[in-house]
């Protein structure tokens, strides 16, 4: 679909954006550049805005925001907490097998990484098939929405560290998603979310968390 190839290439030069100032889209820029009416260009926009990816300013237009160093910390733990969210809405469901083939085709993209560091470009690549298949294995809309979300702003931050000289975590992020694929091979995807974000594998009942 060649709406998909636009929305990675633009979710991809967002995460690859490390001015301060915000990266700026126009609708019919795009539309000349991607051989598009201008319709199918509000589309891709309107999606990226429901990942938090873009947003809209008057007198401005589409942008996407820098990242704030100040809530770096926070981005963090916000991915952490709506995907135990997610886990949490998700306990006890079932994964069918259509849902199954689909996720773990976008993990084997992941798990062909190679296991030297990657260059921030492929790591976007790889790591975008990573938030898309955990988005498949929630049900909840607005859980899913919030955590996708949540999820992209964590790959930006990962693509600005390799920019600025931190190592792709080829090796680290081959070895979560095999975890991963072995839990949605289970048919668990509260597990499989888990295990993704790093924060184990037991759901507490929500009147015993801290």
């Amino acid at each position: 679909m060649p709406q998909t190839r636009m929305m990675r290439e633009l979710r991809k030069r967002i995460c690859l954006h490390i001015s301060p100032e915000p990266l700026v889209f126009h609708e019919g820029n795009l539309a000349t550049e991607f051989g598009f009416s201008r319709t199918p260009v509000r589309e891709v926009l309107q999606m990226l805005a429901a990942q938090r990816l873009v947003e809209t300013r008057a007198g401005v237009g589409t942008i996407a925001p820098p990242l704030d160093g100040i809530r770096r910390e926070k981005d963090f733990t916000a991915y952490i907490e709506l995907t135990r969210a997610a886990a949490a809405c998700s306990e006890g469901q079932r994964l069918s097998r259509a849902v199954q083939g689909e996720v773990l085709g976008h993990l084997s993209t992941v798990e062909m990484a190679p296991d030297r560091g990657l260059e921030a470009e492929d790591y976007v690549d790889i790591s975008g098939e990573l938030v898309e298949a955990m988005g498949q294995l929630v049900e909840d809309p607005i859980i899913r929405d919030a955590m996708t979300g949540a999820h992209w702003r964590l790959l930006r931050w990962r693509a600005s560290d390799i920019l600025q000289g931190g190592p792709g975590q080829s090796i680290s992020m081959k070895e979560n998603s095999a975890k991963i694929a072995a839990a949605v091979r289970e048919g668990d995807p509260a597990k499989a979310l888990l295990v993704c974000a790093g924060i184990g594998t037991e759901l507490k009942d929500p009147a015993q968390r801290s």
